[in-house]
């Protein structure tokens, strides 16, 4: 992949100072097992601004950031982890890094930003390509314009109350109508 490609999922490094969160205390994710169980509790922040950037996450790889991105990735392991950009795009060498930035861009696929990199869960892509999977690009179309990248990233591994407490990655293959419909509420309650 050519280093021109390779910029359309990375940001130039910036000298902003971090920014700090200075609401209550941080939010308490569990993670699950493949049948939604709650299990240990990961300490990850929810965030809701709009450019999909934690605290420490300017471009360094220090402060609440990195610990934010290093339990993230933890939470998504069991379904195949956070991948680079790059790394989704060279699945399929001829067009997959255009086709892969146009539904970045249009928000079809969930990304977050962090040190300079855009990462994608992997779950939502078909095996082996770019392609989206059906039912994770339709719950990322219910909660896009109500949550930003970090956030909705979140939602697919927090416990959810409208599934009985189970976490939606758990569910997505055994009941996608009902982590649809509470993607559906989600998005209500947020946006009315």
């Amino acid at each position: 992949m050519s280093s021109l490609s390779r910029s359309l999922f990375t940001r130039p490094h910036t000298l902003r100072r971090p920014l700090r969160s200075r609401g209550p205390a941080r939010p308490s994710l569990a993670r699950a097992d493949h049948r939604g169980s709650a299990a240990e509790p990961v300490s990850v922040s929810a965030r809701a601004r709009h450019d999909d950037t934690l605290p420490g996450s300017a471009g360094s790889a220090s402060g609440d950031g990195h610990r934010d991105f290093v339990d993230l990735q933890a939470a998504y392991r069991d379904w195949g982890g956070l991948l680079p950009g790059a790394q989704i795009a060279d699945r399929r060498p001829d067009g997959g890094i255009a086709r892969l930035a146009r539904s970045i861009a249009d928000r079809e696929a969930l990304s977050v930003e962090w040190c300079a990199t855009s990462w994608l869960p992997a779950f939502q892509f078909q095996t082996d390509d770019v392609g989206l999977r059906e039912t994770p690009r339709r719950v990322i179309a219910e909660l896009a314009d109500a949550l930003d990248g970090w956030a909705l990233a979140l939602w697919f591994v927090q416990p959810n109350a409208l599934l009985g407490g189970a976490v939606p990655l758990a569910l997505l293959e055994v009941d996608p109508d009902a982590v649809i419909d509470a993607a559906r509420a989600c998005r209500f309650i947020l946006r009315g």
